[in-house]
């Protein structure tokens, strides 16, 4: 059995910065992640859902709390 761990910290920045400098042509990003950590400051075009663990909200974009 899984037991997810988070402590904080993620920088959720690079794989925006990826996508926006290679030019990656995708539809939508998923990101799963305890919420805590460093966002990018403006969405990119594309929908991006946050699946997190905690009470976070994401600042822009769909935010859906997973139930443990």
């Amino acid at each position: 059995k899984l037991k997810p761990r988070g402590g904080g910290g993620t920088d959720f920045r690079p794989p925006f910065k990826r996508v926006a400098k290679d030019d990656i042509p995708i539809q939508c990003a998923i990101y799963l992640s305890d919420g805590y950590g460093v966002f990018p400051d403006k969405a990119p075009d594309y929908p991006v859902l946050w699946v997190i663990t905690s009470d976070v909200v994401a600042p822009w974009g769909d935010t859906v709390k997973l139930q443990r």
